[in-house]
């Protein structure tokens, strides 16, 4: 997918896409769990089937991925993160997305906020 590398990165650093997920993307390894996971989170939101096959563990990677159609990734927000040995470590994080289509008043809000829309951001 074509992006403009000067943009804001959509994992949400506040760095420029080149500065930030770009290179990972491109090939060079994440130096850490939490990077990974914010080039992954950019991934999914650009399209980057290749890289999050790549990134995958081997034992659990599907033979196709398809991403969804109609789906716009909107915020990444790492709750946590800490390494733990060579290349193991755990992030935390919560991840939100908008479909297609309205949200409707009884749906859970889209901000991840638990709160159904009619009392949260869409009411």
């Amino acid at each position: 997918m074509i992006f403009d590398a000067g943009n804001l990165c959509p994992c949400g650093s506040g760095q420029s896409y080149a500065m930030c997920c770009s290179p990972f993307i491109e090939g060079e390894p994440a130096p850490t769990p939490e990077t990974l996971m914010r080039s992954r989170y950019t991934a999914y939101s650009l399209g980057e089937v290749a890289y999050l096959r790549a990134t995958w563990a081997a034992e659990n990677r599907p033979s196709q991925l398809d991403l969804p159609i109609g789906v716009r990734w909107v915020g990444l927000k790492v709750i946590s993160s800490r390494d733990k040995e060579a290349d193991e470590g755990e992030v935390a994080f919560q991840a939100t997305f908008r479909e297609q289509g309205p949200v409707g008043r009884n749906d859970p809000c889209p901000c991840g906020s638990g709160a159904k829309a009619k009392k949260c951001c869409g009411g």
